[in-house]
């Protein structure tokens, strides 16, 4: 949102799925990383970040107020919990 909660740009709006490739399985295909990073499958390191709700049912106008991190995985260990 710009200023004075205005939007810009809505027309080019990703919806959260293509969000969340363009930081998982598109980066990873980019590196030629994607049998290694980018989605959960056996044989994947598991770099993950847990949250506490499903983030394709959070309001996208109130994303960062309705998901939180609750733990981080680092090569399939879990790295940090709330």
């Amino acid at each position: 949102m710009g200023d004075g909660g205005r939007v810009h740009g809505t027309d080019e709006r990703l919806t959260i799925g293509q969000a969340l490739r363009t930081v998982t399985a598109n980066p990873a295909w980019q590196l030629s990383l994607e049998n290694d990073i980018g989605s959960l499958r056996p044989g994947m390191r598991a770099d993950l970040t847990v949250l506490d709700l499903d983030p394709r049912t959070a309001d996208p106008d109130r994303f960062l107020d309705q998901v939180a991190v609750t733990g981080t995985w680092l090569g399939g260990r879990p790295t940090w919990t709330a």
